[in-house]
């Protein structure tokens, strides 16, 4: 099954462009106005979406007053990015080609340590109230929170491709197979 639809090619698009441009003060200014933009309204966002409406096919642009699906999960996703890439040199972009999907569920597993179960719980409480987030609003503020938690405590590479793959499930109505996923990778033993 291929799992590269359309919003996953974009992502990589952009993410790949953002990554190859990291150093540039014109990706700096980029990435700085992504991560200004969380929490704004729509109005004060012009630079962002200047930017990410330049990227996406021209088929998948909005016609509305407000973001499509597509949009609000491109822009999600490179705020997300933004917020993980801040401040670090080496790449936080997951890439394998033997094994070239992983869910946020296994990234975020890196977080649990097997040797401190008090310290399991307080991250397993984070995740659970993450993946039952009642709408996307939530999801977005949480995904942030664990981002930073996943920032501050490790060195995981995150499969953003996948991830703007599963916010746009998301959007679509495709909550619980997003839920199951991330808690199957996240709960999975690998030592068992």
């Amino acid at each position: 099954m291929n799992k590269e639809t359309n919003v996953y090619k974009t992502s990589k698009h952009i993410l790949t462009y953002l990554e190859n441009t990291k150093k540039e003060s014109s990706t700096k200014a980029i990435l700085a106005q992504l991560r200004n933009s969380i929490n704004k309204d729509l109005g004060e966002n012009i630079e962002s979406l200047a930017f990410i409406f330049s990227m996406i096919p021209e088929d998948k642009l909005g016609t509305g007053k407000n973001l499509n699906y597509y949009e609000q999960t491109i822009l999600t996703t490179l705020q997300l990015y933004a917020i993980y890439q801040q401040g670090v040199d080496r790449s936080v972009i997951y890439r394998n080609e033997d094994f070239p999907y992983k869910s946020l569920g296994q990234s975020l597993r890196s977080l649990r340590n097997p040797e401190d179960k008090s310290a399991n719980k307080s991250v397993d409480l984070r995740f659970n109230s993450l993946i039952s987030s009642p709408n996307y609003r939530m999801l977005e503020y949480r995904l942030r929170q664990i981002i930073k938690l996943l920032k501050a405590k490790s060195e995981e590479q995150v499969d953003f491709f996948s991830l703007s793959n599963d916010l746009y499930a998301y959007l679509l109505g495709d909550v619980n197979p997003i839920r199951i996923k991330w808690a199957r990778d996240y709960y999975w033993n690998i030592t068992r």
